[in-house]
């Protein structure tokens, strides 16, 4: 026996004891290993609908992501096209998923809550079913879903400017429609834990779908939730460590307010090409800190990022991240004042020069486009009827010198004469853009604008130079039409000929519009 002083060793847990193993290098009791389905390989889901399997078309952490058709039962009916996710059952992930489909996405509910809200679709692929099968002694779930296009990294990198940074219109649309997925499923009990760009998938021309809800948490059921705000060790720096909100690192289950806060730093790299911490992503306590330290000073931190548009769009991504740092733990966002807000800046990008487009050549705007109608001229002055040697006259405002008509003057205003073959400035009441000549006469005539001077100064100069008749065309054919331009070509090239005379200031004048029409 031993003494009475002494207890006798404690027993090693047997956990603690299978731990001290040593454990085979690449080998994990939480993963198990994926084993590849063959193409051809038959899925029988909960609904008795059939599936096939085929070729891989990508690898996540839950498994593999295969092509798939089927949905048909027995008696063959029309197979759809889909994707297949399946992974071993030992995993988590596709568990999570495959639950969040069929709690949140089954049958109608995705449409009916998008009619309710008056939306054309929510960003949510629509789910087909989901079962358990076994292959080569290991059992496999798997999740049949929308079969979409790629993600939406992959479609930034193709718009993104020498920085980085997506256009600025095309952010905005996209979280905007970020936003209407997020409020469905919220309202459908979850939050989605892991939003950017790569688990976005598009569809067509502009549909964005949120996808890959292998993080998905259930908070609420029947109104009720069910969670605490209380941090849980297991839980710190779940999802993506450069995008993921200051709960997730924490530890804190997910919630509405830690998704919104999520797509505000994934509005951040999309607007500015990159977050501060990108460079150590994977030092999670670091990145932490660091969001901790932005969201302290946030007009500080967003003033220091390089946002192609500037302040506007630095305010919009504040007020996201603001309004989630201000909910409580068990507090709904404003989702429809959040919308507007977005759907404001992504309308407001159409009116001005987009910087960010992906080949660097700027478009031209609404704006530009009106300035451009403003300056065509309006009216043409119209000459006197009774009188033989018509004069252009120059508009009340302007300030532009014309020649007058004086009897002792030798000014280049020819005098009408029914024998006369030299130019006669006429106007009809009738033409508002094309200047007509004299019935005898076979050479142009320059007409003057009354509400436009320096459209007038553009007509006047174009006869004076055969060289610069190029520099006239371009500036008219801006401000004036086609038409115009037609003329003022005819003009230049008749002025080898010496019929058209023009001082030199009226020249210099229509190169400055022609240079200023260029720019």
């Amino acid at each position: 026996g031993l003494p009475g002083n002494m207890a006798p060793p404690a027993k090693r847990p047997a956990a603690a004891a299978a731990a001290a193993k040593k454990k085979p290098a690449g080998v994990s009791k939480r993963t198990p290993a994926k084993i590849q389905l063959p193409e051809g390989t038959r899925l029988v889901d909960l609904k008795k609908q059939i599936w096939r399997v085929g070729r891989v078309i990508g690898e996540g952490g839950f498994g593999l992501v295969y092509l798939g058709t089927g949905g048909g039962g027995e008696d063959g009916a029309q197979p759809i096209d889909c994707v297949i996710k399946a992974e071993p059952k030992g995993n988590g992930p596709l568990f999570c998923e495959m639950h969040f489909y069929q709690r949140a996405a089954d049958g109608s509910r995705v449409g009916d809550w998008a009619a309710a809200k008056r939306l054309d679709y929510v960003g949510v692929p629509r789910f087909y079913g989901c079962g358990t099968a076994s292959h080569a002694g290991q059992d496999h779930r798997f999740l049949a879903i929308e079969r979409l296009g790629e993600d939406l990294e992959k479609q930034f990198d193709k718009q993104r400017d020498s920085l980085g940074r997506v256009p600025a219109r095309r952010a905005f649309a996209v979280a905007v429609r970020v936003l209407d997925a997020l409020e469905f499923v919220h309202d459908s009990g979850y939050a989605h834990a892991d939003v950017k760009a790569s688990n976005l998938l598009t569809s067509g021309a502009d549909r964005v779908y949120l996808a890959d809800f292998g993080l998905a948490f259930r908070y609420s059921a029947d109104g009720r939730w069910l969670k605490e705000e209380k941090e849980d060790p297991k839980r710190r720096h779940d999802g993506t460590s450069e995008y993921c909100s200051r709960d997730a690192h924490r530890g804190l289950a997910p919630t509405p307010r830690a998704d919104l806060e999520n797509l505000g730093w994934c509005l951040l790299a999309w607007l500015t090409g990159d977050l501060p911490w990108q460079q150590y992503r994977n030092e999670n306590e670091r990145v932490q800190r660091a969001k901790e330290a932005a969201m302290a000073d946030l007009a500080g931190f967003l003033g220091r990022c390089q946002f192609a548009r500037g302040s506007a769009d630095a305010e919009a991504v504040a007020e996201v991240l603001r309004h989630a740092a201000g909910l409580g733990y068990h507090e709904r966002p404003q989702y429809a004042r959040l919308r507007a807000l977005l759907q404001r800046r992504a309308d407001a990008s159409a009116d001005k020069v987009d910087s960010t487009t992906s080949n660097g050549v700027a478009k031209a705007t609404a704006k530009t486009a009106a300035a451009a109608a403003s300056a065509r001229p309006k009216s043409v002055a119209k000459a006197p009827t009774k009188s033989t040697t018509p004069v252009a006259k120059a508009s009340p405002r302007s300030k532009t010198p014309v020649a007058k008509a004086s009897p002792r003057s030798k000014t280049s205003v020819a005098k009408a004469s029914p024998r006369s073959k030299t130019p006669v400035a006429k106007t009809t009441p009738k033409s508002t853009r094309v200047a007509k000549a004299s019935p005898r006469s076979t050479a142009p005539v320059a007409k003057a604008s009354s509400s436009n001077t320096k459209s007038s100064a553009v007509a006047r100069a174009a006869a004076s130079s055969n060289s610069s008749s190029s520099i006239v065309e371009e500036s008219v054919a801006i401000s004036d039409g086609a038409n115009g331009a037609a003329d003022v070509a005819t003009m230049a090239r008749k002025r080898k000929s010496g019929c058209c005379q023009t001082s030199p200031h009226l020249l210099k004048e229509a190169k400055r519009l022609a240079r200023a029409a260029r720019k």
